[in-house]
C-alpha cells in the first residue's frame, strides 16, 4: 500500500507531460479558472507579494533574495513570525512521528494529530490572514514566506519530546494571543487569526492531556 500511495504520488505530481487532469497543476488551473468566470473577481483576488521576505530576521543567516517583496508592516511581519514558527512546529512533530521510534506505535498518534491539526486549523488560516494584511509597500500584500531558520528536532525519548513540543504550542499560543492584541486593519484578517488562536490554544490543551484526535 505504501509503495502504491508513493507511485500514485509521482505519477500525479505537479504535473506531467500529458498533463493528466488529477495533478496538482490541473486541480489549481481548474480552480483558477472556476474563479475568473466569477462576476465579482475582487472578492478572491488578493494581491499577494512575489517571493515575500522579512529583511534582517534575527535568526536567519543567508542572505536576502536578490529578487522579492520585503515585508516591513510591524502586525504583518508578527503574523508571518507566527506562521513560521507555526509551521516548524508541524514539521518537528511530522518528523518525529516517522523518525522518532519503531512504527506503528501507538505513542506516535498525538504527534501526528499535532501536526496534522496545525495544518489544517492553524497554519491555514494564518496563511490566509498574512494574505490580506499590508506588507509596507504600496497596494501590495504580505504573504507566508516560509522561512525555517532553526529547525531542531524533538528529543529522541517520547517523554521528552512531549514535553518539548507542549512547551512549544504553549509559546506559539502566547505569540498568536500578542498578535491578536495588535491593531490588523482587515477585518477577515483578524478574524482569521483570532480562529487560528483558539485552535492553537485546544492543541497545546488537548496534547498535554492525552485527548487529541
Amino acid at each position: 500500500s505504501a509503495r502504491a500511495a508513493i507511485e500514485r504520488i509521482v505519477l500525479q505530481g505537479e504535473g506531467t507531460r500529458e498533463d493528466r487532469t488529477d495533478s496538482h497543476f490541473a486541480v489549481f488551473r481548474d480552480i483558477h479558472a472556476q474563479l475568473t468566470k466569477e462576476e465579482d473577481p475582487d472578492r478572491w483576488n488578493r494581491p499577494a507579494a512575489d517571493n515575500p521576505f522579512v529583511p534582517g530576521r534575527r535568526d536567519v543567516t543567508s542572505p536576502a533574495p536578490e529578487s522579492g517583496t520585503p515585508i516591513t508592516d510591524e502586525a504583518a511581519i508578527a503574523a508571518v513570525d507566527l506562521f513560521d514558527d507555526t509551521y516548524v512546529a508541524m514539521l518537528q512533530a511530522l518528523q518525529f512521528t516517522f523518525a522518532g521510534m519503531p512504527r506503528c506505535d501507538a505513542s506516535l498518534r498525538p504527534f501526528a494529530d499535532v501536526a496534522l491539526q496545525l495544518m489544517t486549523t492553524v497554519i491555514k488560516p494564518l496563511g490566509e490572514a498574512v494574505c490580506l494584511m499590508p506588507s509596507g509597500a504600496d497596494g501590495v500584500n504580505a504573504g507566508p514566506t516560509f522561512s525555517i531558520a532553526r529547525h531542531v528536532a524533538l528529543p529522541g525519548s517520547l517523554a521528552a519530546a512531549k514535553v518539548v513540543l507542549h512547551e512549544r504550542l504553549v509559546a506559539l499560543v502566547e505569540h498568536a494571543r500578542r498578535l491578536s492584541g495588535n491593531r490588523v486593519q482587515s477585518p477577515i484578517a483578524a478574524q482569521q487569526i483570532d480562529g487560528a488562536t483558539a485552535n492553537l490554544a485546544r492543541i497545546a490543551r488537548e496534547f498535554l492531556e492525552g485527548r487529541l484526535r
